[in-house]
């Protein structure tokens, strides 16, 4: 049941952008958007943690926020963590071993 519930803790098509959650904490929105957001994020648990996650750590009212495409390597340790089996393992080997060959040492 746990693992049912964190692999559905991400945004989904029906949450509000990342800027819509950071305007409506800045009291930027409409008040009918802002009644949108406000109700999404009384249900939804990634989103709630995004607005925490903006209380705790403000942005500039005007700062965007831009998505960041996860590198490679740490994208694979993640799949190998979450697999939890030894196909993981092994390619959590591999990347160390990428990474230590292309730095002509480990990391």
């Amino acid at each position: 049941m746990l693992h049912k519930r964190m692999m559905a803790f991400c945004k989904s098509a029906n949450c509000p952008s990342s800027d819509n959650v950071l305007s409506y904490l800045n009291g930027r929105l409409s008040r009918e958007a802002s009644h949108e957001v406000g109700v999404h994020l009384a249900s939804c648990d990634f989103c709630s943690a995004e607005s925490d996650f903006f209380r705790h750590f403000p942005q500039l009212p005007d700062e965007q926020v831009q998505p960041m495409e996860i590198p490679a390597h740490l994208y694979q340790l993640a799949e190998a963590l979450l697999n939890n089996s030894t196909r993981g393992v092994i390619s959590l080997s591999d990347i160390l071993l990428d990474e230590s060959d292309a730095d002509g040492g480990l990391v």
